[in-house]
């Protein structure tokens, strides 16, 4: 099992291989410094948009965080906000509307892969409320994984890790990463007490809807 990981299945969104390698690096990097004591993706949905956002810049784009703009509602127009818009160092623009899902590694495959499946569409739902004006549309779904303190060998984690990693790759995404450094496998939060050895993202492009 890798410790990243990287994938684009779609033709036309290859310009975001770059991008989540430079994903990958900002959550490695944040924790690297925090001496592995803290991380980006044990928050919650806007700190991880926020990882990606600075995986655009460092990539060579640029990237715009929760702005207004317009939205569809049964038909008609209203102000509204987007997670994300981001625009690749090739020119590339897109408008992304994104989920968090804890995954807890105490859910059966099934539950898992409802979970994740119910949170991606509903990212893609929000998605395809943004104004067609706003252009090419994303639905991301940021994954992480949710294990109770008692999970404390790493060969537990390893099999949790493997049950996620299972679920993501039988999701219709059309690209997705995910990190699990080997130095936060064991990380644990003194808040609530449980364990947060990495982080997922999947993402698939979403057709415009019609005024």
């Amino acid at each position: 099992m890798k410790n990243s990981f990287i994938k684009v299945r779609r033709k036309g969104l290859r310009s975001l291989r770059h991008i989540l390698e430079k994903w990958v690096e900002v959550h490695t990097t944040y924790s690297k410094r925090e001496d592995w004591e803290d991380s980006i993706w044990w928050c919650h949905e806007r700190p991880n948009v926020g990882a990606l956002a600075a995986a655009v810049w460092i990539s060579g784009g640029t990237a715009l965080e929760e702005y207004s703009t317009l939205k569809l509602h049964k038909g008609r127009k209203r102000a509204g906000r987007c997670d994300l818009f981001f625009r690749t160092k090739g020119g590339k623009a897109y408008a992304c509307e994104a989920k968090q899902l804890w995954f807890t590694g105490g859910m059966t495959q099934k539950q898992s892969s409802e979970a994740v499946n119910d949170y991606f569409n509903a990212a893609q739902d929000d998605a395809k409320k943004l104004h067609p004006t706003e252009g090419r549309k994303l639905a991301i779904c940021f994954v992480t994984l949710d294990l109770p303190p008692k999970t404390n060998n790493l060969a537990s984690i390893k099999k949790s890790i493997a049950k996620l990693i299972e679920v993501l790759t039988s999701t219709n995404a059309d690209a997705m990463a995910w990190c699990f450094p080997p130095k936060a496998r064991l990380l644990l939060w003194e808040k609530n007490h449980r364990r947060y050895p990495g982080v997922a993202v999947l993402i698939r492009k979403v057709v415009s809807s019609k005024i």
